[in-house]
């Protein structure tokens, strides 16, 4: 049918957090495909390691990186 659907995957058991337009959501590919179209997409950020966030994405990290998000 065409359409596209999110796959957020990490190393082993380190899943990356998710965050959309700022806010931190659950890594969870079917919660993805419910919250973002990726049509709307303006842009994605991966941080690959939590040395790697930005301070304001580090809070809840849980050290497996992220995946950020941002729509239109």
């Amino acid at each position: 049918d065409g359409s596209m659907r999110w796959l957020v995957r990490g190393r082993g058991d380190c899943v990356p957090d998710v965050w959309v337009d700022g806010m931190a959501v659950s890594a969870g590919a079917d919660d993805l495909d419910f919250l973002v179209s990726p049509r709307d997409v303006m842009g994605v950020e991966v941080y690959p390691g939590g040395a790697t966030l930005p301070a304001r994405f580090a809070g809840t990290s849980t050290g497996c990186g992220a995946v950020v998000i941002w729509t239109r």
